[in-house]
């Protein structure tokens, strides 16, 4: 027997099991003897608490998304990821690009996904700005400072959603079909 630890984990004792499986000659009783090998095999899987994989959850989605990040690699990575999920995606380095992309689109814009520490515009006066032109946008901060420590920039009751950094894709695309789902 080996033990295998993972870090976040529980020992777990693995153990090498050899496991014959009869073979058919044809006759029934062996063919019943290999289908009640494989159901008890089952079983003890079951008992042992190993359940069958889930299902992944639908991360694709559609909507046009402003992605406000001024580190460009992070920024393009995620625009890469929305958009092969179905996302249409205007990339801005900043809160002042943010806010002319957003007139570009005359407001056509379902979400806004934005870090919140930026030169020039940070995200809490972008989202100031943003809402006094669309007092309805939606918008997604995301960030490696705690929610609370810009939350007291925001006037009283803004709706915003918030994603810690560092994150994944997944956790990224979850948060954004969450947040546009009515």
């Amino acid at each position: 027997m080996r033990w295998i630890r993972k870090a976040s984990a529980p020992t777990i004792p693995i153990t090498k099991a050899t496991h014959a499986q009869p073979k058919s000659n044809g006759c029934p009783d062996s063919k019943i003897a290999a289908a009640t090998d494989a159901h008890a095999s089952n079983g003890a899987a079951k008992e042992a608490g190993t359940a069958p994989p889930k299902p992944r959850p639908d991360l694709t989605g559609q909507g046009t998304i402003l992605l406000v990040e001024d580190e460009e690699g992070l920024r393009s990575l995620n625009a890469r990821g929305l958009r092969s999920r179905g996302y249409s995606v205007i990339e801005a380095s900043n809160g002042i690009e943010a806010m002319e992309a957003l007139d570009e689109k005359k407001g056509a814009v379902d979400l806004v996904v934005s870090d919140v520490v930026m030169p020039e515009m940070d995200g809490p006066t972008l989202l100031k700005e943003m809402r006094a032109r669309n007092p309805n946008l939606k918008i997604i901060f995301v960030s490696g400072y705690a929610e609370d420590a810009f939350e007291k920039s925001l006037p009283e009751n803004e709706q915003f959603a918030f994603l810690p950094k560092p994150f994944t894709l997944t956790q990224l695309v979850a948060a954004v079909k969450e947040t546009m789902t009515p």
